[in-house]
């Protein structure tokens, strides 16, 4: 186990859209390992704090991220997404944008969203 405490955590900001371009608010975004464990159990504190809803606008935003690569990905649904799931994830990959995190990094990358449609 290693912990990394710094003050320079890492910033990720953007919007996420439909396939047309539209902004899209209320879609869950979450961010997670490259080397998410098969077994991440769902209580595990880094998913639950690594999950963010768009505003209004379309925009999220995470802050104090610990360097490292990720995968950022954007559901447009309300309902429960097992993001926790390595079956569910791998369906989805490639639709991840990948991100890598140094200490006081500022990133902006624009999502698209995986739709409800896609999600069933």
């Amino acid at each position: 186990m290693s912990v990394l405490i710094s003050p320079n955590g890492g910033r990720i900001e953007g919007v996420v859209s439909t396939m047309d371009g539209e902004r899209m608010d209320n879609a869950m975004v979450t961010l997670l390992p490259m080397d998410m464990p098969d077994t991440m159990v769902s209580t595990s504190l880094f998913a639950v704090s690594n999950v963010v809803r768009t505003d209004a606008n379309g925009s999220y935003s995470f802050s104090g991220i610990a360097p490292g690569e990720y995968r950022l990905f954007a559901w447009g649904t309300t309902e429960t997404v097992p993001f926790r799931d390595p079956e569910f994830i791998r369906r989805f990959a490639t639709r991840g944008e990948r991100v890598v995190i140094r200490e006081s990094d500022a990133l902006s990358p624009s999502l698209e969203v995986i739709t409800a449609v896609e999600i069933q």
